[in-house]
């Protein structure tokens, strides 16, 4: 894994599908990777609600998260 910061949804899912990867490998403890997992579903849970409220108030201004490359 890196130390920098997750940029947007896809590098979040690229990683996630990196982790997968090292899991499968070996390269990566169960119970680290099950962390990881959990903090990337959380990131995308509060994407979902900013997103769901964008929604209920009507705000067409982007969510520079889900944005992307």
């Amino acid at each position: 894994m890196t130390d920098k910061k997750i940029k947007d949804i896809n590098d979040l899912r690229d990683r996630l599908e990196v982790l997968y990867i090292n899991l499968e490998n070996g390269r990566t403890r169960a119970a680290e990777a099950k962390e990881l997992a959990n903090i990337g579903g959380k990131m995308i849970s509060t994407a979902k609600i900013q997103l769901e409220q964008k929604v209920f108030l009507k705000d067409t201004t982007p969510i520079m998260f889900l944005q992307g490359k």
